[in-house]
């Protein structure tokens, strides 16, 4: 009786995948383009908001931001992915907006992008910028990236315990 039972549901289980139409759910493997808000509605980055709130930055540090920035030059990029592949970094970006929007910095100056298939995808600054990790802080000067915040912070030994905002400074001088 029980294999009269098992050939059955093996007859039922193979009658129901035979049916079952081509699946209509499009895979997003790009880098998708988010405003600050659209991102943390996003349930994968429910850390995001509380990272940056808590966040304190140096206010003398913020204040060489200030008088370094130049809005006819600068432009900053940040890119993440979803919270699956998440690693201790994943808290810069936040924070790296968090010491931006200190320093005068609105969202009109840096673009944030999720990238969900890293690293299998593309994003608008391909033929500048390679993606080595994610996330991804760059600082671009006349369209050009001339600073990665995270591959300083962890490349070079020296700055491991600079702050974002000192890092954005540096940057600056570029």
């Amino acid at each position: 009786m029980k294999n009269i039972f098992a050939v059955l549901f093996a007859a039922v289980l193979l009658l129901s995948l035979q049916s079952c139409p081509e699946s209509s759910v499009e895979i997003i493997k790009d880098a998708i383009r988010l405003s600050e808000a659209e991102l943390m509605d996003i349930p994968a980055y429910d850390w995001y908001s509380s990272t940056k709130k808590y966040y304190e930055t140096d206010p003398a540090v913020i204040s060489e931001i200030e008088s370094k920035f130049d809005a006819d030059s600068f432009r900053f990029l940040v890119f993440l992915s979803p919270c699956s592949i998440c690693s201790a970094k994943q808290f810069e970006a936040p924070r790296f907006i968090r010491a931006l929007n200190d320093a005068g910095i609105g969202e009109e100056f840096y673009e944030i992008y999720t990238v969900p298939a890293f690293p299998d995808s593309e994003h608008p600054y391909m033929a500048v910028l390679e993606l080595k990790r994610l996330p991804g802080l760059y600082v671009l000067k006349n369209e050009i990236p001339v600073y990665s915040i995270l591959d300083t912070l962890t490349e070079v030994p020296s700055k491991s315990t600079f702050t974002i905002e000192r890092l954005i400074s540096e940057a600056l001088d570029k």
